[in-house]
C-alpha cells in the first residue's frame, strides 16, 4: 500500500473530483491522505495536486493581476507551493491536475494565461457542471503521454487558465491545436515543441500535458479522474495515467531501498 498525500480538500466539489482520485489510486494501492504541511511529505510515497479554485496569484510569476483572473488565495498558494517544493527536495512522485499543473509550472518558473477569454473547447464557468466538454489534443513524440495514449486521442476540459511560458526542466507532452491552423501551421507548432524552444503557448497551441526532464513529475491541464464518469468515443486511456503515477511511485521507493 502506498500512501499518497492530497494538497486539497477545499472548495466546492461539484464533481466528486477528490473521490475520483482517491478511487482511481486505490486502484493501484494508493491510500490517500490530506495535508497542506510540508512535513507530511516524508512521511509520503508520492503528491497529487488536484484541480480546484481560486486561481493562481499572478504576483507569483512576476505579474500584475488582469481583470479575467478570478479570486486568488495566496496563503494557499503559498502553502501548496511549499508542498512541492518538499516533494522536489524528497525526490517524491508527483502529480498536478488542472490547476494542479499551473502551480508546478509556477513553482519552477513558469508562468500562467491568466484568462483564455471565451475559447470554446476550453472554457469553464459553473453552469457547466452537468455537461464537461470535450476536444481532441496530440501527444508529442518521444514523451510519455506518446508510449502510454498513442498519438492522439480526445480528453475532457473545464478550465479558463493554462501555461503560457514552461518552467525550467519541464517538458510539453501533450497539446490542444486549434482547427483553424492549416496542417503546415500545426506540423511547425509540432516541430517547435519537439525542439523544446522556448517561446509562449498562447493562441492555437494550448499545452494539456508536461513531463519534468529528471525529475518523477507529470501534470495534466485536464481530468483523467472523471474520464471514467462521462466516456466517450475516441478518449484517451484515462487510468494509464494513474497507473503510471503508481509505476512512478513503485521506481522510486525501489531506487531509495536499493
Amino acid at each position: 500500500m502506498y500512501r499518497i498525500v492530497i494538497t486539497d480538500k477545499s472548495g466546492v466539489d461539484d464533481f466528486r473530483c477528490i473521490d475520483a482520485i482517491e478511487e482511481a489510486m486505490a486502484k493501484y494501492g494508493g491510500e490517500c491522505f490530506f495535508s497542506l504541511d510540508p512535513e507530511d511529505v516524508t512521511s509520503c510515497d508520492g503528491i497529487i495536486l488536484p484541480g480546484a479554485p481560486p486561481d493562481v496569484d499572478p504576483g507569483l510569476y512576476g505579474e500584475e493581476k488582469e481583470p479575467g483572473c478570478g479570486v486568488v488565495d495566496r496563503e494557499r498558494d503559498d502553502r501548496r507551493l511549499a508542498m512541492i517544493d518538499a516533494a522536489v527536495k524528497a525526490g517524491k512522485p508527483m502529480m498536478g491536475i488542472c490547476a494542479g499543473l499551473q502551480q508546478i509550472n509556477v513553482y519552477f518558473g513558469g508562468t500562467l494565461i491568466q484568462d483564455m477569454d471565451a475559447k470554446e473547447p476550453h472554457r469553464y464557468s459553473p453552469e457547466y457542471t452537468a455537461d464537461l466538454r470535450y476536444h481532441p489534443v496530440i501527444n508529442i513524440r518521444d514523451t510519455q503521454f506518446h508510449l502510454l495514449l498513442g498519438k492522439s486521442g480526445i480528453i475532457n476540459s473545464m478550465h479558463h487558465q493554462a501555461i503560457k511560458k514552461l518552467g525550467k526542466g519541464l517538458i510539453a507532452g501533450q497539446v490542444w491545436l486549434s482547427e483553424t491552423l492549416t496542417q503546415e501551421e500545426k506540423d511547425e507548432w509540432l516541430r517547435k515543441i519537439e525542439r523544446e524552444e522556448d517561446g509562449e503557448f498562447t493562441g492555437p497551441c494550448i499545452i494539456e500535458g508536461i513531463v519534468h526532464k529528471t525529475l518523477p513529475i507529470i501534470g495534466v491541464q485536464w481530468h483523467p479522474e472523471l474520464m471514467f464518469k462521462a466516456p466517450v468515443p475516441g478518449a484517451v486511456d484515462y487510468d494509464k495515467l494513474f497507473e503510471y503515477f503508481a509505476f512512478l511511485i513503485r521506481r522510486t521507493k525501489c531506487l531509495k531501498e536499493g
